[in-house]
């Protein structure tokens, strides 16, 4: 059975994860998540990545898979490169990323969401790097992507005790957007993602797109590169009309 399913309603392209028991990274679901992304369309606005259980979300790597590949260079670099390919292509993106969290984010599944956009989780999720437990570090871009996240002191703590974070903690770090009560966590996602499907689909990727690339690069260039893209979007038919949709209204409340 395929770990990894593709639907897609009202410009929204829903992705779930089905590989028991717990969404463990493995190959199929990394090269399933990859050949997903690949094959979306320029009619999706907005992407959903969820589990396809309540109360799961991703608890890390394939810890067989890694034992296996451990003290054979080889297999550490092909299972790397897989990872790093989809964690670079989540990050590229052009489309919003938002994320459905149900239940545990830890190692891998933690870097996952560090590549997402905006991350809705229930009041039981957990989430974590407890690679230092098992002797390694995070290495799928979590000791570079979580500072820019939380913050290095946030961050620098959370890497070397390995601790879990719940919910509301996770909330406070920057690490989710919004936390909701169990069970409501697809209802909540749906919601958010159809609203933001709703918007120009020009503007959507402008404002990821520019916001993304601010922990990235000096001021100055990031401000160089807002001012292009709201240049661009001043000539856009959906600008042009937005604009005058919010004077008419403004005429006709006076």
């Amino acid at each position: 059975m395929n770990p990894v399913s593709t639907s897609l309603h009202d410009g929204v392209a829903v992705i779930s994860l089905d590989h028991p028991p717990v969404n463990a990274l493995a190959e199929p679901v990394l090269l399933g998540l990859t050949s997903a992304l690949e094959s979306l369309t320029d009619d999706v606005r907005v992407v959903v990545i969820r589990s396809a259980h309540d109360g799961q979300f991703i608890a890390g790597g394939d810890i067989a898979e890694l034992l296996e590949a451990a003290g054979d260079p080889e297999q550490i670099r092909h299972h790397t490169a897989i990872t790093t390919r989809l964690f670079e292509l989540m990050d590229a993106l052009p489309q919003p990323i938002v994320a459905a969290v149900g239940g545990p984010a830890v190692g891998g599944g933690l870097e996952l969401l560090l590549c997402c956009d905006i991350v809705v989780a229930s009041t039981t999720a957990v989430l974590g790097t407890p690679e230092i437990k098992l002797g390694l570090i995070p290495g799928a871009g979590g000791t570079q992507r979580l500072p820019r996240r939380v913050g290095e002191l946030a961050a620098l703590e959370l890497v070397l005790t390995g601790r879990l974070v719940d919910a509301a903690e996770a909330l406070r770090l920057g690490l989710v957007t919004r936390v909701v009560e169990p069970g409501t966590v697809d209802e909540a996602t749906q919601d958010l993602a159809r609203r933001l499907a709703r918007t120009a689909p020009a503007a959507l990727r402008s404002a990821k797109t520019t916001v993304r690339t601010a922990s990235t690069v000096a001021l100055a260039e990031g401000l160089a590169l807002e001012h292009r893209h709201f240049l661009a979007l001043m000539e856009s038919p959906d600008a042009i009309s937005g604009l005058q949709r919010f004077l008419d209204r403004s005429r006709t409340s006076s």
